[in-house]
């Protein structure tokens, strides 16, 4: 089966979003993009620090918009429970908790 990333095509001085999550709490980042390329984004962290994102996944988990990036993570998770149904009590606790955010 062919997977199908998306991730957003973005130039210097757009914002990309992302959720992290720190202590089972997540949170939508944004990350200013300091240039871009067809295959990677190198974005500016909130310590100022450069931060080289590549790769499809990796670049996946990035979206051009709040909304985008928590319905990007909750695939993610519906995936995941999918591919390990014995930790889907975990995953469900981490939708109720992405939910949140919206």
């Amino acid at each position: 089966m062919v997977r199908n990333y998306s991730f957003p095509r973005v130039k210097r001085g757009d914002t990309v979003y992302c959720v992290e999550w720190k202590k089972n709490k997540p949170t939508v980042v944004e990350f200013p993009v300091a240039s871009a390329a067809h295959s990677s984004i190198v974005v500016l962290e909130p310590n100022g620090t450069e931060k080289i994102l590549v790769g499809k996944q990796t670049l996946s988990r990035y979206a051009a918009s709040n909304g985008d990036a928590v319905a990007k993570e909750f695939l993610r998770l519906a995936k995941q429970a999918q591919a390990d149904e014995a930790n889907a009590i975990n995953v469900l606790k981490q939708v109720i908790a992405l939910g949140a955010l919206l």
